[in-house]
């Protein structure tokens, strides 16, 4: 028996939602291996691998940012080389302040370089590592919002994003844990 997998057959109610068609895209290209999606009903392949490879979180790009201690929008920018990420760094941030989740998750960035940034030890954590999970920190907030309707629901959300991440970022099981 083969556990191969040719394609993905999505429906045409799936391919009108546009964000359930990304997500479906990116939870694809943190696999790593590519599979065409396609259209049940048009028979068009919306997933290429020209597309793939633009869903990829660039562990390399957001590892040097972080090493490099570059400013909090370098940072967010390695992120955003993934269509998806791009997306939701975007969308608004649902905090009192009204912004974008990006301008949001670079103000939490320069309070904690702002108040920490001249120590050396952090604990269980090293400083890229907080500057990692600071930057992702509010990452399922939007799609909360959107699709439970409540951003208290951000958690669940965020889980699902980061942690495939973190472990492309070469985080093990037990530091993610931590």
């Amino acid at each position: 028996s083969s556990s191969e997998l040719s394609a993905v057959v999505v429906s045409p109610s799936f391919v009108k939602n546009k964000n359930k068609l990304l997500e479906l895209f990116f939870q694809i290209s943190l696999n790593g291996m590519y599979v065409p999606v396609i259209d049940v009903q048009t028979g068009e392949c919306l997933l290429t691998p020209e597309v793939f490879d633009a869903m990829k979180v660039k562990p390399e790009l957001i590892r040097k940012s972080i090493d490099d201690n570059s400013s909090p929008n370098v940072i967010l920018e390695s992120f955003k080389q993934s269509l998806y990420l791009k997306k939701i760094y975007e969308s608004i941030a649902y905090t009192t302040e009204n912004v974008s989740l990006q301008q949001h998750t670079e103000a939490v960035i320069r309070q904690f370089l702002r108040y920490f940034e001249r120590f050396s030890d952090f604990g269980v954590l090293s400083k890229q590592e907080f500057m990692m999970l600071f930057a992702l920190h509010d990452i399922g907030k939007p799609l909360a919002k959107e699709i439970a309707g409540t951003a208290t629901e951000q958690h669940f959300f965020t889980k699902k994003i980061i942690l495939p991440i973190l472990m492309q970022l070469g985080m093990s099981q037990l530091e993610i844990d931590k």
